[in-house]
């Protein structure tokens, strides 16, 4: 590759990396919010809202997966809501909370070095 092509390359490649470095944090849901405040010490990794659902990713470590689980049952049972259904396979953790016609689920993982917890709120 030439030198021109090389730096072609390199700032084609700038183009596309450096408006996602300034792109916001993405934030804590407020749907989500209202069910049960965000995790201490967790990121959020991404989130969206559509006319169906909220759902959130986060990240967190230094945290086993049973307390953030025991965190989010004890918090979301406390709001109103009814355990409908666990699943524990493996690293992997999952509730499903029922409150009149919503359904709030909630799935840890362990990742090795930090966990990955996604929650999901129907409309």
């Amino acid at each position: 590759m030439t030198n021109q092509r090389k730096t072609l390359f390199l700032l084609g490649a700038l183009m596309v990396v450096i408006p996602s470095l300034l792109v916001a944090q993405p934030s804590y849901p407020d749907k989500l919010n209202g069910i049960v405040k965000q995790l201490p010490n967790s990121n959020v990794l991404s989130s969206a809202t559509n006319k169906y659902e909220t759902n959130a990713v986060l990240t967190a470590s230094g945290t086993p997966v049973g307390d953030v689980f025991v965190f989010y049952k004890k918090a979301v049972v406390k709001e109103g809501w009814e355990i409908e259904n666990e699943i524990e396979i493996a690293s992997t953790k999952s509730i499903e909370f029922r409150k009149g016609d919503q359904n709030f689920v909630v799935t840890v993982m362990d990742m090795g070095e930090q966990l990955m917890i996604t929650l999901a709120a129907t409309q």
